[in-house]
């Protein structure tokens, strides 16, 4: 996947706009992860970690994370049992000292993948609004997008919960795990709170070549100079 190290969706404001409303109408929109790795230097790149650099930022934001509808006593899940809490149906993780990579092993398990898709499931966190802290993930992801069933992507359970709230001044997260394994965040609020987050990810997430042309070039309001720009 080619990147571009300077064009972000802000670049592009008529399909930015339009892209906006999508956002508005759905109170959601996903984002792929770790795309930074395809920009930096060998050296660097060693450096990169997606635990470091993007889900252990959510750690502090999150009340908790919940795991929906996972097959608690399969043999796959058993290993992790103590870093899972049964509340009602859903299992309440407790991050050891490596936060999110306490659970590699497991999130990236075929079985665990399998199982989350099978039971519409899938892990979710309620966060607080911190710009700064939004501003740090994004930099390392890519492609905000609005996908009319999000449910493909992750659990219907987990997705149905977050857009049950209606607070302000928080967010909910959920991490997709797909068959390559974490590719992709769903980032839920009201429409007030998601469009201000949508318009810190337009500005801070880089976009792909593929992005570009299949969700910018498509649309007549785009104009062809502003993609020679890039």
């Amino acid at each position: 996947m080619r990147l571009f190290k300077k064009c972000h969706i802000k670049d592009f404001p008529k399909y930015n706009k339009r892209a906006a409303s999508w956002v508005e109408e759905h109170c959601y929109f996903s984002v792929r992860i770790g795309p930074a790795l395809s920009l930096l230097g060998p050296s660097k790149r060693k450096r990169f970690n997606i635990y470091r650099n993007i889900l252990d930022r959510f750690i502090p934001l999150a009340d908790d994370f919940y795991i929906y509808d996972l097959n608690y006593n399969s043999d796959t899940v058993k290993p992790f049992h103590k870093h899972l809490v049964k509340d009602r149906s859903r299992y309440k993780i407790r991050f050891g000292y490596s936060g999110w990579k306490t659970l590699d092993r497991l999130l990236y398990s075929p079985a665990f993948k399998r199982s989350i898709k099978e039971t519409r499931g899938g892990i979710i966190g309620r966060c607080r609004l911190d710009d700064t802290a939004l501003k740090s993930i994004f930099e390392h992801c890519c492609d905000p997008t609005v996908i009319d069933n999000a449910a493909l992507g992750c659990g219907r359970n987990a997705l149905n919960a977050a857009k049950r709230s209606d607070e302000t001044g928080v967010f909910f997260v959920i991490i997709e795990t797909l068959n390559s394994g974490l590719e992709s965040i769903t980032l839920v609020s009201n429409k007030k709170d998601i469009l201000h987050i949508y318009d810190i990810a337009s500005k801070y997430c880089k976009i792909s070549r593929s992005y570009r042309d299949f969700h910018i070039r498509i649309y007549d309001s785009v104009d062809s100079k502003d993609l020679k720009k890039v």
